[in-house]
């Protein structure tokens, strides 16, 4: 059966000993729900100066007999700014995630996928497949009549668009940051790259079921989406690109062509959709979205199959077999650390004249035998055990050659 190959980046996460499915995954809540309160910081203020600017809250409040009902209303119905600045303060999921990483599991950032080569052009390109991609889904709601083009909205709001772009962009990389760059890669530490692909995007597509609108076909398609993320992750092993793609894929549906985003109504666009009604939303999604139709369905499921196509192309599918082992994979970090520690190269640590076999060291560091506590000295020193043996065999042998060289001389000389 074919496998993903694990990239560089997931092998040196790999090296710290990852939790179970469920472990992984109440992890993964408990960062979500940490973030999330700690984006109160950014969001409480901004929702308190939008009460007291409110007069009904106001009468409320002087009068002392607030009525509950109506304070719910007030807070369900805040105005557009609001959602730009709770999209904006998701930007804490992203700090506690790194945090977390960094500090409780020592992991670098770049186990997270967060690459500084290529990061601006991954960037590009993730924006652009984003808006090809979800364009081609538009095109087939419009070509089946399920969504009228309406056209340009006649006073676009530049400045709320602005900021919705801001938004998403910091909104998107959060959930990727969360689904993909801790959840997906911490999975790989003990499953399979695809069947960690399957319960990062299982986790995606439930951290979305309480959303408006939402049905058994948005959740399937939002498993789909977190597939094809989770594919694309490991195949441009970056999360620019995946950060990049999920932002714009949001931007593009709500804020270009009008449509709702996951269950959210968004009214500031560049131009304007309607969706019909009746057997219609099955294509376009109906409340919920264009994310909940089969227009979208169709999209994601060719998306899925070029990148499978794309990993299979760069050699990047594999059998299971071919997967590096844990023992490797530690091995191998144990070998650059010692060649940043000491100074040494490759064939400093490892070279032998006599064809030392690497594979000793292996087994010695990483046994159980008491006499091999150091293991990383004894892989230091073997370069100059083996080079004194080399001499002195070479010593010996000199010797020998002298001694048979004199003893022919003396024999033919008396033998005269």
């Amino acid at each position: 059966m074919k496998e993903i190959r694990k990239p560089k980046f997931m092998q040196a996460a790999a090296v710290k000993r990852g939790h179970g499915i469920f472990g992984e995954i109440c992890i993964a809540i408990a960062l979500f729900i940490v973030g999330s309160m700690a984006g109160g910081i950014i969001q409480v203020p901004a929702m308190m100066f939008n009460m007291l600017g409110n007069n009904e809250y106001i009468k409320m409040i002087t009068s002392g007999q607030p009525d509950i009902n109506k304070m719910m209303q007030l807070i369900s119905d805040m105005p557009e700014w609001m959602t730009i600045v709770t999209l904006i303060s998701e930007l804490l999921i992203i700090v506690i995630v790194c945090l977390y990483c960094r500090f409780v599991e020592k992991r670098k950032l770049n186990t997270l996928g967060f690459k500084k080569k290529g990061a601006v052009l991954n960037y590009l390109k993730g924006m652009f497949f984003a808006l090809v991609i979800f364009s081609v889904a538009y095109l087939i709601c419009i070509v089946t009549k399920s969504i009228t083009f309406e056209g340009i909205t006649q006073n676009i709001p530049v400045v709320y668009i602005a900021g919705y772009f801001i938004g998403y962009m910091i909104q998107g990389m959060a959930e990727e940051v969360l689904c993909r760059g801790y959840l997906f890669v911490s999975l790989t530490r003990r499953y399979h790259v695809i069947n960690s692909a399957i319960f990062s995007a299982i986790f995606f597509a439930m951290l979305h079921g309480m959303n408006v609108g939402v049905d058994g076909f948005a959740i399937f398609n939002l498993f789909l989406y977190g597939l094809f993320a989770a594919l694309l992750f490991a195949d441009c092993e970056n999360i620019w690109i995946v950060g990049a793609f999920h932002s714009v894929w949001n931007f593009v549906q709500g804020n270009l062509y009008g449509i709702s985003v996951s269950g959210n109504k968004i009214t500031s666009s560049i131009f304007t959709s309607t969706a019909a009604d009746g057997g219609a939303t099955v294509i376009n999604g109906g409340t919920f979205g264009m994310e909940g139709g089969f227009a979208i369905t169709i999209v994601l499921l060719i998306a899925i199959a070029v990148v499978g196509k794309h990993l299979e192309s760069k050699g990047k599918l594999i059998e299971k077999s071919e997967q590096p082992s844990q023992n490797e994979i530690e091995f191998e970090e144990l070998k650059k650390e010692m060649e940043s520690q000491m100074g040494m190269s490759d064939d400093d640590i490892f070279g032998n004249p006599n064809g030392y076999d690497k594979n000793r060291d292996v087994k010695d560091i990483f046994s159980s035998n008491p006499n091999s506590g150091n293991a990383g000295s004894n892989a230091a020193f073997t370069k100059q055990e083996n080079s004194n043996q080399y001499q002195k065999a070479n010593v010996e042998e000199e010797q020998k050659e002298k001694k048979s060289e004199k003893t022919g001389f003396d024999s033919n000389y008396f033998g005269s």
